[in-house]
C-alpha cells in the first residue's frame, strides 16, 4: 500500500518531468546534500517528490516532547518538519509546492497507542496483499483523509519540491495544514468537511462497494474504536454506510457487555484471595467460563443458553 500511494501522489505532480527520491536518504550523504545533488539536474519548473519523517507526529505522540533523536529511524528517510524542509530547499532554488501526510493506517503512534492488542492489527493489514477490495479501501481512506489532515496526525509525509522561484509566504500547503490543525484540536472536529473537501453523504457513498465484506468492516471497527476513543464527541455514523454504521454499533454493544461480563467473572473473589485456593489449586479459574455463559444468559440475556 505504501508504493501505491507514494506513485499515485508522485504521478501526480511529475506532469512537467522530474525525479522520484523515495527511499534516497542516507545519513552519510545528509538531506543538504541530497537536494543540492538532485536540484541541479532538474529543469526550470520540474519538481522532486520525496518521503518524508514527521518529527511532529512522534514528538506529540510521544507526550514528553520527543526529541529528534527519538523519532523511530528508517533506512532511506530523512525526519525533518516541513518549515525546515522549504527553509533547506529553498537554498537549492527549490519551493516546497505540495505535501500530503500518509502512512495512517501502518505508521501511527496515536492508532497503535489506541490498539489492546497491535499485532493483529498489523496482521489485518498483511491482507492488503492479496485482498484487492480492502486494499482499495485503505487507499480510499489514505488518499481522502489522511493526506488531507495535517503532519501531526500521522508519521510521515509527502512532498514535492519545484525549482522554481520561492512561493509566497504562506503557500497553500501551510494553510491547509493550519486549517486541519486547527479542525482536529476541536473535540467534535469541527470543520471536517471543509479539510477533506467532501459531505458525510458523498464520503459514506464511497465507502459503499468496498465495505460489504467483514474483513472491511473489522478494519473500520478498529479505526472507529480509536477515533472514539480520541474524540468522543465526533459523530462519525453519517459518514459510514448505512449498514457498516449498523453493524459497528452491534459490535459495540457487543463489545462493551463482553467487557463489563468479563469483569464481573474476575471480579466476584478478588485475585489472591485465600478463597480461591484448594490445597494449591486455585478452584476459581475453572467455574470462570461456566459463570461468563450464565451472565450472559441470565443477566445480558444475550444468549439462549443452548450450545450448537
Amino acid at each position: 500500500m505504501r508504493a501505491a500511494v507514494e506513485e499515485d501522489f508522485a504521478a501526480r505532480q511529475l506532469a512537467s518531468g522530474g525525479l522520484r527520491l523515495f527511499g534516497a536518504f542516507s545519513e552519510a550523504e545528509g538531506l543538504d546534500d541530497l537536494l543540492a545533488k538532485h536540484a541541479s539536474a532538474l529543469a526550470e519548473g520540474q519538481r522532486l517528490v520525496l518521503g518524508m519523517r514527521s518529527v511532529a507526529h512522534w514528538q506529540s505522540a510521544s507526550g514528553d516532547g520527543a526529541r529528534l533523536a527519538d523519532v523511530p529511524a528508517e533506512r532511506g528517510t530523512a525526519a525533518c518538519e516541513p518549515a525546515d524542509l522549504a527553509a533547506l530547499a529553498s537554498r537549492h532554488g527549490l519551493s516546497l509546492v505540495a505535501l500530503e501526510p500518509y502512512g495512517g493506517l501502518w505508521d501511527n503512534a496515536f492508532l497503535l497507542a489506541s490498539l489492546p492488542h497491535p499485532f493483529k492489527w498489523l496482521r489485518l493489514l498483511s491482507w492488503l496483499e492479496t485482498d484487492g477490495s480492502l486494499l482499495r479501501l485503505a487507499l480510499l481512506l489514505e488518499q481522502q483523509v489522511v493526506s488531507r489532515l495535517d503532519c501531526q496526525a500521522t508519521g510521515r509525509y509527502l512532498v514535492a519540491l519545484e525549482k522554481s522561484a520561492p512561493v509566497e509566504a504562506s503557500p497553500e500547503w501551510s494553510l491547509r495544514q493550519q486549517q486541519a490543525r486547527q479542525m482536529r484540536a476541536s473535540d467534535g472536529l469541527d470543520g471536517l468537511q471543509d479539510v477533506l473537501q467532501t459531505s458525510p453523504e458523498v464520503f459514506a457513498a464511497a465507502l459503499e462497494s468496498d465495505s460489504t465484506r467483514l474483513r472491511a468492516r473489522h478494519l473500520l471497527f478498529i479505526l472507529v474504536r480509536a477515533l472514539r476513543l480520541a474524540r468522543p464527541a465526533f459523530q462519525v455514523g453519517p459518514w459510514l454506510p448505512d449498514a457498516v454504521a449498523a453493524q459497528l454499533d452491534a459490535w459495540f454493544r457487543a463489545e462493551a457487555i463482553d467487557t463489563r461480563n468479563m469483569a464481573l467473572v474476575h471480579g466476584w473473589v478478588a485475585p489472591g484471595a485465600l478463597e480461591r485456593m484448594r490445597q494449591g489449586v486455585d478452584m476459581v479459574s475453572g467455574l470462570e467460563y461456566h459463570l461468563s455463559a450464565a451472565l450472559l444468559r441470565d443477566y445480558f440475556k444475550t444468549h439462549s443458553g443452548v450450545s450448537s
